[in-house]
């Protein structure tokens, strides 16, 4: 697919611009100032520009009110027209960036309500209660995205509003919670067009889609290798897009945000989603992935750390690891493992630990697969919590040098 072998250039139009954080509703046309930089964006090697939100809005670009029209702010469509004709004549791509989670407070249909409250009929468009009250006194109460109440939640449970996402945007298909409407709570999905195709990417707070959480069965098995394989692709994405969120994403990835990219793909990030797989949605993925690329498949591998790996873990590692284990959570785990593992544990063990270990396997039975691949999990999270606060150290593709 051509996106995987281009370079992006990723723009924040009203930044880039230098436009007015506040809408004025002044048909300004300073998306031109893009046409001046196409021969510095070619010299860079770049073929594809990925545009953050263009469509008009109350401020920062998230807070859309007319999906169909570019922002006033940067011009018109006629001007936007203008600008995408000569990046495609100069071999560039476009892919726009839009959020359809929520919409702004200037929204057309939002306004309708305000205005006509129980009368309105895009009432149910939006989470609304009409006996309370927002921070904006409104003489009623919404639901915000996140709690900022100028990120009006649309209610895409309601299938008028899919309807209108769908005609008025001309998107054939929104995969949200691995269906074709839906919401995911917490999150802004961008929905971005990749030729005739589209994908989502979460633009709030770098969390991966529920399917890559542990529910891979929501999405059809090809889907899941396309995302899996595509994200391991992915190396990084400019922090404009998200500035929105910007300080509930320096809490959360305080260790991985830098002053020019946030780490949001790649080898090693899908390496870490797939340990928090359940084992069947790993293999079925590591199973199609390997017929389709198997390089990339072992790669991931070798980032990879799964209960087997405790035996390449040193002894110290070992024993550190086991005080925080439940003893529960051993005897499920040995239940399904083979004998290195048993014996690494048990060899890192005390004597009388290593026993009690041995008698509640003897007396356990009957126990569920499901129950011993969730306590090996348990484990193999304890493992990776230690490492990342240096406790412990564990052995990655053959990459680290141990010197004792």
């Amino acid at each position: 697919m051509w996106a995987y072998e281009s370079v992006f250039y990723q723009i924040y139009p009203l930044g880039f611009v230098g436009a007015p954080f506040e809408n004025d509703g002044v048909e300004t046309h300073r998306i031109l100032k893009v046409l001046d930089w196409i021969d510095h964006i070619k010299k860079l090697g770049t073929n594809a520009i990925y545009f953050s939100p263009v469509f008009e809005s109350d401020t920062h670009g998230y807070n859309t009110r007319d999906y169909r029209k570019i922002d006033c702010r940067l011009g018109s469509n006629e001007d936007f027209k203008q600008v995408c004709d000569k990046l495609h004549s100069e071999g560039i791509r476009v892919v726009l960036d839009g959020v359809f989670n929520h919409a702004g407070r200037g929204f057309w249909a939002f306004q309708d309500v305000l205005k006509n409250r129980e009368n309105s009929p895009y009432l149910n468009w939006f989470h609304i209660n009409l006996g309370g009250n927002s921070n904006y006194n409104d003489g009623l109460w919404y639901e915000g995205w996140e709690g900022n109440y100028d990120l009006v939640k649309l209610n895409l449970q309601n299938e008028e509003v899919v309807q209108y996402l769908l005609e008025r945007l001309d998107i054939p298909c929104i995969y949200v919670d691995g269906s074709t409407k839906g919401s995911t709570e917490g999150h802004a999905w961008d929905i971005v067009k990749i030729g005739q195709e589209y994908y989502y990417v979460d633009a709030t707070n770098g969390d991966q889609p529920d399917f890559l959480n542990g529910d891979a069965a929501q999405l059809e098995e090809h889907k899941q290798i396309q995302v899996v394989e595509g994200i391991a692709k992915i190396e990084s994405v400019s922090p404009t897009a998200i500035k929105i969120v910007e300080a509930e994403m320096s809490k959360k990835f305080s260790s991985i945000v830098t002053s020019t990219n946030v780490k949001v793909g790649g080898i090693d990030y899908v390496a870490d989603v797939m340990n928090n797989l359940d084992r069947t949605s790993e293999k079925n993925i590591f199973d199609g992935l390997s017929e389709h690329d198997r390089d990339l498949a072992d790669e991931i591998r070798k980032r990879m750390f799964v209960f087997e790996d405790i035996i390449t873990m040193d002894d110290r590692s070992v024993q550190r690891f086991v005080r925080d284990c439940d003893p529960r959570d051993l005897v499920l785990s040995l239940k399904a493992s083979n004998s290195e593992v048993a014996n690494k544990l048990f060899s890192n063990m005390s004597t009388r630990m290593a026993q009690s270990i041995r008698d509640d396997l003897e007396i356990t039975t009957n126990v569920r697969m499901k129950d011993v691949e969730e306590a090996q999990q348990r484990i193999v999270g304890i493992i990776r919590g230690l490492e990342e606060k240096g406790e412990i150290i564990i052995l990655k593709g053959g990459k680290d040098d141990i010197i004792a």
